[in-house]
């Protein structure tokens, strides 16, 4: 049996990041409709089923006003975004108007936060000050969705350097840590900094943490030392 309402969290498949699938949206062809369309996967991520043995369903019922109601956006770019997300092969449409389903395996998965995200509303309160007019907004939501898929759930961060942010998502080295910015301003996710050894020459990495996901798991609480791109869906 399902259960419904917010929870604090839930799963996104993330295989279809892994393999690096992100650089199929690109601001010059797909303009506003690839904003929307990651927002509009964030909240389908939101209201996957859960199940009494702690499983994630694949199949998403929720409407037009549901989605506007959460993303604050217009029906004609939910639209857009869920006919893009059905372009690439990420979501099929079910047999009813408001059923969608994922396409990506269960596993591997990324813990997204539901609860946190949500004001008394309903809806995203990060998102109040996008306009979906900017590849800015494109390139956060890129990096956004991939910090998810490779966070470390020993430690809860991902730490990650920006050549390989580029090669997961396309977005321009030099316009990652403006998107990385806009992504702090939003109250999205939290960036520190590395301890840093002092025999090491070498820039300390920045860690990366998302808004609402574990927040009292940290170094500090005794989480486990060793790093490991393995998430919740991937056995260590």
């Amino acid at each position: 049996m399902a259960k419904t309402g917010y929870d604090q969290w839930r799963q996104l498949p993330t295989q279809w990041i892994r393999d690096q699938e992100l650089k199929n949206l690109r601001w010059g062809e797909h303009g506003a409709d690839a904003v929307a369309a990651l927002m509009v996967m964030l909240v389908m991520a939101h209201r996957r089923p859960l199940f009494s043995d702690g499983t994630n369903g694949s199949e998403v019922e929720i409407t037009y006003d549901d989605l506007g109601r959460s993303l604050s956006i217009s029906r004609s770019k939910i639209s857009k975004g869920i006919s893009l997300l059905v372009q690439q092969g990420w979501i099929t449409r079910g047999d009813t108007r408001s059923l969608y389903r994922f396409t990506a395996s269960t596993t591997p998965w990324g813990k997204v936060a539901v609860r946190p995200l949500y004001d008394q509303h309903g809806t995203i309160s990060a998102f109040d000050g996008w306009r979906l007019r900017s590849p800015l907004e494109l390139d956060a939501m890129k990096l956004y969705f991939l910090l998810i898929a490779f966070r470390d759930a020993r430690r809860n961060y991902t730490s990650m350097r920006y050549h390989v942010m580029n090669e997961y998502t396309g977005v321009q080295v030099g316009k990652i840590k403006g998107a990385l910015n806009f992504l702090v301003v939003s109250n999205l996710i939290y960036v520190e900094r590395e301890a840093r050894d002092p025999l090491d020459r070498t820039n300390p990495a920045n860690l990366y943490r998302l808004r609402g996901v574990d927040p009292y798991r940290h170094d500090g609480t005794g989480a486990m030392s060793e790093e490991t791109w393995d998430n919740e869906g991937v056995p260590a």
